[in-house]
């Protein structure tokens, strides 16, 4: 039975995608030439190389390059439009000839699939990569299935808390998920009155000059407005007190 190599097309735009994006036609179909070379890792020893390189280039003018490049100038050379628009075409595989089997390194490569680069993990992936990979999921499944999909696979890792988060937002009322945000960035926002240590008061007292009166005015209006910023004023001066070292008695009148 014949052997017959293939990979598929989203493969070799992926790389063209990744690697050459801005790059001219030529440069492009070099690109994807390497690819498929880097593949199939061919015995440099075996004077027939040529033979299957040669055909590596026909294949991909005339399984692949031969609609490529109308098919991404229609989509307006955008990646997921193009996806989306070609998803059937870009299933198919790219079928290269038995001698492209023949001559590749056995010992090397699975020359009957593709075998290229080991796959990242999701979320080492960059933003773009992340929404290639999703794209499938997003045109088969409404939005409905992909949030109880979501709550499901986020109880089963032990984030019941996260769970019911996605299920309250996604499957409630369409104005939950805006109560709950408004929610949350009035609590990121919160800047709820908090006392100034004694410390901070003294040192305010010290850098401001302020005299005893100047002081309890500040805190007598600040304690008018519900905001209890202040401590005492004997407070301070207790930690005034506990600043010195303790063989050093300092008065209002005198230093020892």
């Amino acid at each position: 039975m014949d052997l017959k190599p293939t990979i598929s097309r989203l493969n070799i735009h992926e790389n063209i995608f990744n690697c050459g994006l801005q790059s001219s036609i030529q440069v492009k179909k070099n690109i994807a030439f390497q690819f498929v070379i880097n593949i199939f890792k061919f015995d440099v020893s075996n004077i027939e190389v040529n033979e299957a390189i040669i055909d590596i280039k026909k294949c991909l003018d005339q399984s692949f390059f031969n609609r490529y490049f109308v098919k991404w100038n229609n989509a307006r050379r955008e990646n997921n439009r193009f996806l989306l628009d070609n998803k059937i075409w870009l299933e198919a595989n790219v079928t290269f000839s038995q001698v492209t089997y023949d001559l590749c390194d056995k010992k090397l490569a699975d020359c009957s699939s593709y075998c290229g680069r080991p796959e990242v993990p999701f979320n080492d992936c960059s933003d773009r990569s992340k929404r290639r990979k999703t794209q499938d999921l997003l045109v088969k499944n409404s939005t409905e299935t992909l949030s109880y999909a979501t709550s499901m696979a986020l109880r089963k890792s032990g984030n019941e808390d996260a769970a019911k988060l996605v299920k309250e937002i996604t499957l409630t009322t369409p104005k939950r998920a805006q109560k709950i945000r408004e929610s949350w960035k009035c609590k990121k926002t919160d800047t709820t009155p908090s006392v100034m240590s004694t410390d901070e008061a003294l040192s305010l007292i010290i850098t401001a000059s302020l005299s005893k009166y100047q002081y309890n005015q500040l805190r007598s209006n600040a304690l008018k407005h519900n905001h209890n910023l202040y401590p005492a004023y004997n407070q301070v001066l207790a930690a005034k007190k506990n600043a010195y070292p303790d063989d050093i008695l300092i008065t209002e009148e005198k230093c020892e």
